[in-house]
């Protein structure tokens, strides 16, 4: 982690503006309280088992909301390193050459969890802006709705003089509504971020798995779907969430299922070379199919190691200690 030298005002929250004083007034004080909890696995060790679970469950609430603020604060770094500002992008500014760079910079997160970042918080700010609109826009209504004519008279919704026909039969000029934005189908997302039980994990996993609209998915099949599978998502972890999300999206859209196999089936690759040691080293690419039953066999071939009931040493296809440990995957 870095200390980004202080940055110059932004043009929409110059230095000293009362809601930034609150806004990083609340973070630092946040910071402060969470870095002098103090402890050491020795003192949780010695909780209870309720205590135990209680304190993860207190630490993912305090994990949601913050990753929520970082979301926003990732939506507004975006925004103000848009390619269109070229060199005075935020980004550009401070020498990184793209939003998740500077991201990476300061959380020391990896390249994935930056863009998952950017990408929820890109989200959360497009609905934010949306909604935005769309209260200025009733606004904007109601006042033209009260605005008396040059006549003094009142004007009713269709435009007309209080219902009747205009003195010298020539249309009275009126004055266009500003068109009400709609909010996005997932706006969902983002109220469920900021009420704290939505997890960015989780919004992702909503995100990737209903995919993007197309000739075939209208807003307002992945909105309904949206609806449902919030019902849903306080109960499942984010990758049943992605996995859930996706069989939606295929129901929704049958006819793109056999392409959508086929893109999988045509990027399947295999590539092994051995290394100077001796060693062979592979790297391989599968259909969803054959990837769970690649990943099925490995797990019963490394069950010992991982407390599984075979006998160890039994079934490990020559494995070492390094080779058992079955490695991360998203």
């Amino acid at each position: 982690m870095i200390n980004l030298p202080e940055s110059p005002a932004s043009p929409d929250r110059p230095h000293g503006d009362p809601v930034q004083s609150r806004v990083l007034g609340s973070l630092r004080s946040m910071a402060d309280v969470v870095t002098g909890l103090g402890g050491s696995s020795a003192v949780v060790d010695t909780l209870s088992d309720e205590a135990v679970l209680e304190g993860h469950a207190l630490i993912a609430g305090a994990r949601r909301a913050l990753d929520t603020q970082a979301a926003w604060f990732a939506a507004a770094l975006a925004r103000r390193s848009s390619p269109e500002l070229g060199g005075q992008g935020l980004a550009a500014r401070k020498g990184y050459r793209t939003p998740e760079d500077l991201l990476q910079s300061i959380s020391g997160s990896s390249k994935g969890d930056a863009g998952k970042l950017l990408a929820v918080g890109r989200l959360v700010a497009e609905a934010d802006a949306a909604e935005k609109a769309a209260r200025e826009a009733a606004e904007a209504q109601k006042l033209l709705e009260g605005t008396p004519t040059l006549d003094g008279t009142d004007v009713n919704r269709n435009g007309g003089n209080d219902g009747q026909p205009e003195p010298d039969g020539q249309p009275r000029m009126t004055q266009d509504l500003p068109p009400a934005a709609v909010p996005p189908w997932h706006a969902p997302i983002g109220r469920a971020l900021a009420e704290g039980w939505l997890s960015v994990e989780k919004a992702d996993a909503l995100r990737k798995g209903l995919g993007d609209l197309d000739r075939a998915i209208t807003p307002e099949k992945l909105a309904t779907a949206l609806t449902r599978l919030l019902t849903e998502a306080r109960t499942l972890n984010a990758d049943q969430l992605f996995k859930r999300a996706r069989r939606v999206r295929d129901v929704l859209d049958e006819a793109g299922i056999a392409a959508r196999e086929k893109a999988a089936y045509d990027d399947r690759s295999l590539r092994f070379w051995r290394l100077s040691t001796g060693q062979v080293r592979m790297v391989g690419l599968f259909a969803p199919e054959d990837g769970e039953y690649l990943m099925s066999t490995y797990d019963a071939i490394t069950s010992p190691r991982r407390g599984g009931g075979a006998v160890r040493g039994q079934g490990t296809g020559g494995l070492g200690e390094a080779g058992a440990g079955r490695p991360a995957h998203d």
